[in-house]
């Protein structure tokens, strides 16, 4: 049994479902006006997936720049030097310490 799937962003299931309605549901010939209204529609469907692709990447890398810098103080913070000599204090102990 051959299948199709078909994986979607919401903005292009919006233009297919609707390009659907107006090709197979309609009965009489489109008119040249809706067809270039449609394509200028998949148009900004695409910018837009394009768009929120970009702002999700840049919120990742937000994200992992965050969690670097979090991961670097912490490691800062269990590094202690007496009389010239560096410790390194265990990571539960200063998780310890953040709980309160």
């Amino acid at each position: 049994m051959c299948v199709e799937v078909q994986i979607r962003t919401i903005a292009m299931d919006f233009w297919a479902s609707l390009e659907h309605k107006i090709f197979y549901k309609y009965n009489k010939s489109v008119p040249e006006s809706m067809t270039r209204e449609l394509k200028n529609a998949a148009d900004a469907a695409h910018a837009l997936d394009l768009q929120m692709e970009r702002l999700h990447r840049d919120i990742k890398e937000i994200k992992d720049d965050d969690e670097d810098d979090d991961l670097s103080s912490f490691e800062e913070l269990r590094r202690i030097v007496i009389h010239n000599q560096q410790f390194t204090l265990p990571a539960n102990f200063i998780k310890l310490l953040g709980d309160r």
